[in-house]
């Protein structure tokens, strides 16, 4: 992660894991969708992918070790088959990744103080967004 890098460099920045998962599910006439769809009262987004539909969940604050936790993703699954006839899944496990956050949510972007020519780019939460 972030921290095996920086850290050696004399950077103690306070980043923690965010952890999001999703599943896809293949596409069939009865299923396709051109757009994603958010429902923002049960957290979960709906959208068109190459690989198929992709169901996402929230976030879960975790460490980088802990074991794989799909409740949330389990939950609205069965929230997201109300909506659309989802019945294959294209990948054997559902996918499970972490991403570095910072305390107040806010990515960690401009030049490192300590050393010249070195930018810092990260902490952009489970969002992925720069």
């Amino acid at each position: 992660m972030v921290e095996r890098l920086i850290r050696p460099l004399g950077y103690n920045l306070p980043l923690f894991p965010m952890r999001g998962y999703h599943q896809h599910f293949k596409v069939t006439e009865k299923n396709t969708i051109n757009h994603s769809m958010f429902d923002m009262d049960k957290g979960f987004v709906m959208g068109p992918m190459q690989q198929g539909i992709r169901i996402t969940t929230g976030a879960e604050m975790t460490t980088m070790n802990a074991p794989k936790n799909f409740g949330q993703l389990k939950t609205v699954l069965k929230l997201a088959k109300k909506i659309l006839p989802l019945e294959d899944a294209v990948e054997s496990e559902a996918w499970a990744g972490s991403r570095p956050c910072m305390p107040d949510m806010k990515p960690v972007i401009g030049p490192a103080d300590k050393h010249d020519k070195l930018w810092f780019a990260f902490g952009h939460s489970h969002q992925a967004l720069l």
